[in-house]
């Protein structure tokens, strides 16, 4: 199986977008994603890629902003 990580940004939106997810029956591990110096801490949800286009469409449907370059 194969996986992808989703890179929301605060802990809080991604912990609200694992919820949003769980709902939909989309299973997701909250990971910490390394970035460069200066940005601060980023999360992002690592989920099975079969499910990343409904993943992206729920988040954005619920005002969950995904970083670009995901």
């Amino acid at each position: 199986m194969f996986t992808s990580v989703i890179t929301v940004g605060s802990q809080t939106n991604t912990i609200k977008g694992q919820r949003l997810l769980k709902q939909s029956g989309i299973g997701t591990e909250l990971v910490k994603v390394n970035v460069t110096k200066g940005r601060g801490c980023i999360y992002g949800l690592r989920l099975n890629s079969d499910s990343v286009n409904a993943a992206r469409a729920i988040l954005n449907n619920n005002g969950i902003k995904i970083l670009e370059g995901d």
